[in-house]
């Protein structure tokens, strides 16, 4: 009865250790099946996880080496990065990871996590080959996870495999300068780089290299309190009221300070520029009302960029013209000409020309062809460009616009990509002729009259709004402050009639 006993037990054993194996396998080569396996729920619970937090797991899973971060405190980019160093550590024999930040009790916050995730199942426990201290984890596959200060004598260590910059803008920039090369001998060197961009010794270069990012090899994130579902909304609204604007956008939101950085990510710049199927052709349909933002020229050329707002606030720009005349009939028979050719081809005309207020004369002749124009302010108090540059990082930031990555639209990803701030935080003039034009196309849509769409309207019907509209009863409506209205509209024919 024994011996049948014991031989059971060992049948029982052998399966669990089979079944245990192959969990134990598929954790080694999917970073996201050990995320959910293996690291501890109060740690991180890949089901509330941010969509950028799983996109930077799947990046590591696909490959990928170079990292870089933004996003607000608490926004769980300290957690990510440890389950990445240990899952690295795991997976590769001898990966020597160095977790460096501008002081040691920094450093150790995410060094705490590495071994709180070793610490916390039997089964990486029994991967530990000692114990670990206050600064190493040694694993018995020969890796090892180190933390150190922000110090010469530190960054001077032997060759490793792995680098992390945790809080990069506490960094002084002599130190990143010599622990830069630390993984260049690494025959799989990782990098990842990671803060909040408070004003701090090496905030310039943190944005520098954000900005830069793609151009540079590395994979940029970010991700604001919004996706932070975890988070306490509570001492948010608190913090509102505590902290000044600029400081609650940094620490709570994840933004940057207004004077320091490029106006447009890079990265998200060239997520918004969209090749292949997405280009207008024979085939396509304008699902939404069309609008048409003009920069007019006076000392540069005037551009015209159309665009179409469709479901879940995607926005489509699909024609754009720079041209040197500056004849205002000529221009005005531009505008008419494009409202024509969409009537023709998409079965709508322009519902709104966006105009940029200075070309006072050319908007009342626009008005005068029987267009419907409302002029932008680019001056204006409350809803001047910094409200209209605002409105385009909100398209760019959820990646909510398509532009076709085309020469027509060469000029305008330049522009956007070299736009930067004056020392006083103010926009910098000259070669943005095309940007205001996008500008004034952007501002035509406001999401924060949306309740924050799409996270709040995912199924915003654009055309039945439109449809309600259309039905309002114009004879005893002033048109807004911005918009005016020819006395005898003519005869639109809109998609759905």
């Amino acid at each position: 009865m024994t011996a049948e006993k014991s031989l059971f037990d060992e049948v029982l054993s052998y399966v669990d250790e089979t079944e245990s194996s192959k969990i134990w396998d598929k954790a080694l080569n999917d970073i996201n099946f050990f995320a959910r396996h293996y690291v501890p729920k109060e740690y991180f619970n890949i089901d509330k996880a941010a969509p950028q937090q799983l996109q930077v797991l799947q990046d590591v899973n696909d490959g990928y080496r170079n990292f870089i971060i933004r996003a607000p405190r608490k926004g769980g980019k300290t957690i990510l990065v440890a389950i990445i160093v240990v899952w690295m550590c795991l997976k590769y024999p001898r990966y020597r990871f160095f977790i460096l930040s501008g002081s040691l009790e920094q450093a150790k916050w995410l060094y705490r996590y590495c071994k709180g995730i070793m610490t916390s199942n039997p089964t990486l426990q029994a991967m530990l080959a000692n114990e670990p201290t206050q600064i190493l984890t040694e694993i018995i596959n020969g890796s090892f996870i180190i933390c150190a200060p922000a110090s010469f004598k530190q960054v001077n260590a032997p060759t490793v495999d792995g680098l992390v910059m945790d809080e990069y803008v506490l960094i002084p920039p002599e130190i990143i300068t010599d622990a830069w090369p630390m993984i260049r001998a690494s025959p799989i060197p990782m990098r990842i780089i990671l803060s909040t961009a408070t004003e701090k010794v090496s905030l310039d270069s943190f944005l520098d290299l954000f900005d830069r990012a793609e151009e540079l090899g590395f994979r940029p994130y970010f991700w604001s309190d919004r996706e932070c579902v975890w988070l306490d909304k509570t001492d948010s609204n608190v913090a509102k009221a505590v902290l000044s604007d600029e400081d609650y956008r940094i620490q709570y939101e994840g933004g940057v300070p207004i004077k320091r950085a490029a106006i447009f990510q890079i990265g998200q710049i060239n997520n918004a520029f969209k090749k292949g199927k997405n280009l207008p052709d024979e085939h396509w349909k304008v699902a939404g009302p069309i609008k048409v933002g003009i920069d007019w020229g006076f000392t540069h050329e005037t551009a015209f960029t159309a665009g179409w707002l469709g479901l879940n606030w995607k926005m489509k720009v699909f024609k754009s013209l720079a041209t040197t005349k500056t004849d205002d009939e000529e221009l005005a028979d531009i505008a008419v000409e494009w409202d024509n050719e969409f009537n023709t081809k998409y079965g709508q005309r322009v519902s709104e020309w966006i105009c940029d207020s200075e070309g006072a004369f050319q908007n009342a002749l626009m008005r005068k062809r029987g267009l419907w124009v409302t002029e932008r302010v680019f001056g204006h108090r409350t809803k001047g460009k910094t409200w209209m540059i605002d409105t385009l990082n909100w398209f760019l930031e959820r990646d909510n616009i398509n532009i076709p990555d085309t020469d027509e639209y060469l000029i305008l990803k330049k522009q956007m990509k070299a736009y930067r701030r004056d020392v006083n935080g103010f926009p910098m003039k000259g070669n943005d002729d095309r940007i205001d034009s996008l500008l004034c196309l952007a501002s035509g849509w406001d999401p924060t009259l949306s309740l924050e769409a799409p996270r709040m309207r995912t199924n915003l019907n654009v055309i039945e709004n439109m449809q309600n509209w259309r039905n309002e009863d114009w004879t005893e409506r002033k048109p807004r402050d911005e918009a005016w209205r020819p006395d005898s509209w003519r005869k639109v024919k809109w998609p759905w009639e």
